[in-house]
């Protein structure tokens, strides 16, 4: 069995709802040439929307790591959200072995009000850990951000840098089995940049399957075995790494 399956897959946003006499409803009309091949679809009177999966098909085994490949706008940060739960698939059914880890919007669901320590609870919760879970790992967290006293402090006196260390350190202390992430990034100061990275080593390792969105070639490279390459929400090319970047260089960015 697989360890994810993707069967069908498509995702629609609606952007519009329109009355019978209105601006939007004639540009609808001016839209209804655009099948469902495009970004943009036509759903009769009642609006359009966009389409930003369109029947996505994939399954992935332990030890896969795929790098997913693409421009902006290309559907590869919405298929993760589909991974990690984010977003329902408007039509096909997604099927995920093991707990999920997801480096996507770090920082998501912390709450000003709340202190550093109190937010290290709050956001392993939203991940979907247990407090029996968390309890254990509270202090490693704290002492792997770095912050100290400012623990005890609300969120809302954290500078930008000082908040990304903590939402890093919340979102690293765990060992899922998938793990999705979307661009790497600096966390925080380059004091703490070193050990952030040191330990997104650790996670790719010990991950048993690996997603990871970038527009960095090398460092696609250096984590993934196998490359996909998506363009307007479909699959174009899924094969070894070095074989799907240059693909995508020649195919996809070549012909813009």
């Amino acid at each position: 069995m697989s360890y994810i399956s993707l069967e069908g897959v498509s995702v629609n946003f609606p952007i519009l709802s329109v009355s019978e006499y209105s601006f939007r409803k004639a540009l609808i009309s001016s839209l209804s040439s655009i099948t469902s091949n495009g970004n943009i679809v036509s759903n009769g009177s009642s609006g359009c929307m966009v389409r930003s999966l369109n029947e996505i098909n994939l399954s992935l085994d332990i030890g896969d790591r795929v790098g997913l490949i693409g421009g902006n706008g290309a559907g590869k940060s919405t298929l993760l959200k589909v991974l990690a739960g984010v977003y329902e698939p408007t039509v096909g059914t997604v099927t995920v072995n093991g707990h999920v880890g997801s480096l996507l919007n770090v920082g998501v669901g912390m709450t000003d009000e709340a202190s550093g320590y109190e937010n290290i609870t709050l956001c392993a919760l939203l991940m979907g850990y247990s407090k029996e879970v968390i309890t254990p790992k509270i202090e490693a967290i704290a002492e792997f951000s770095g912050l100290g006293d400012y623990l005890a402090l609300p969120v809302s006196t954290y500078s930008t840098g000082m908040r990304m260390r903590i939402a890093f350190s919340i979102a690293t202390a765990f060992e899922p089995e998938v793990l999705l992430i979307d661009e790497f990034f600096g966390a925080g100061d380059s004091s703490f940049f070193n050990k952030a990275e040191n330990r997104m080593s650790d996670m790719i390792e010990t991950s048993k399957v690996l997603i990871m969105a970038s527009h960095t070639d090398d460092l696609l490279k250096r984590f993934c075995k196998k490359g996909l390459v998506m363009e307007s929400g479909e699959i174009k090319y899924y094969d070894l790494i070095g074989d799907a970047l240059n693909y995508y260089h020649k195919e996809i960015q070549g012909k813009n």
